[in-house]
């Protein structure tokens, strides 16, 4: 790939830049069908064909602030992905600029979650998912993209999970057991940005959408939220809540399928504008 900066622009100076994206190419935990560490590259390749202008913000956001593209991380396990991202997050953190990170697999959030835990004590993660990813161990993997809301539960730290229509009967169990509350099934309820703290941190998993505009996915459900829904939904919690990261996740590109590359960059557009409007 030629220019491995989101919207194909050159970089700002990391100073001066309101927005870092931080991509991350890993999927060592995947265990369905394999391929988001190439997530990153297909989303950043799809951005530069995005029309800057926003018809439903009105308005231009990169005329209104400055973004960093830091380069692709490529860890080879799960100790160097945390390891890198925490460093990532921690750079982006101490600069006062808004993350946004791309990946690569679920699992990459923990670590990033783990470093916004550290500056905010009135912290939510919001967690738009297919799956609840709450299984306390998988197939001898406990820190992977099946696990990572279960591990993030553990640290104390608030959770809201909306979207979910797949769970297992061990999370069910899970669940019932903890007396977990802040789940949404198969919709985008907006009671769910109303348990949010102050301080959000955001995790989209791409499969929360349909499979009809959103096939590229390691596990796709049926279904699934339409964009509309994800636009109104999102829309709101910009306007009620403070935003502080966000993360999407899970784009397992497919060859001569680029519909869905534009689609996961076109909403991490829709994002910076709502962010920064």
């Amino acid at each position: 790939m030629k220019n491995e900066t989101f919207l194909g622009f050159p970089n700002s100076e990391f100073e001066k830049a309101s927005l870092v994206v931080l991509p991350v190419a890993f999927d060592s935990t995947s265990t369905w069908k394999k391929g988001s560490s190439k997530g990153p590259e297909a989303i950043i390749e799809s951005s530069r064909e995005i029309e800057l202008y926003d018809l439903d913000l009105n308005y231009n956001p990169v005329e209104k602030m400055n973004i960093f593209t830091l380069p692709i991380l490529k860890p080879k396990n799960i100790e160097e992905m945390q390891k890198k991202v925490k460093e990532g997050a921690k750079k982006v953190i101490d600069g006062e600029k808004f993350l946004i990170m791309i990946g690569g697999e679920h699992s990459i959030t923990l670590p990033a979650v783990e470093i916004f835990a550290e500056k905010y004590s009135d912290l939510t993660v919001l967690q738009l998912d297919a799956h609840a990813d709450l299984y306390d161990e998988f197939e001898n993997q406990k820190y992977g993209h099946m696990n990572v809301m279960k591990r993030i539960k553990e640290k104390n730290i608030n959770v809201v999970q909306a979207g979910i229509r797949c769970i297992s009967q061990d999370e069910i169990d899970d669940v019932k057991k903890n007396n977990y509350k802040n789940i949404f099934y198969k919709k985008l309820d907006k009671k769910a940005i109303k348990l949010c703290k102050k301080n959000v941190y955001l995790s989209i998993d791409l499969d929360i959408l349909d499979p009809s505009i959103m096939p590229s996915v390691g596990t796709p459900e049926p279904d699934g939220i339409l964009w509309k829904e994800l636009m109104q939904f999102l829309t709101r919690l910009f306007k009620e809540k403070n935003v502080i990261g966000v993360d999407v996740v899970e784009l397992c590109p497919i060859k001569d399928l680029h519909h869905a590359d534009f689609t996961a960059a076109k909403l991490i557009y829709k994002i910076i504008g709502m962010k920064f409007k």
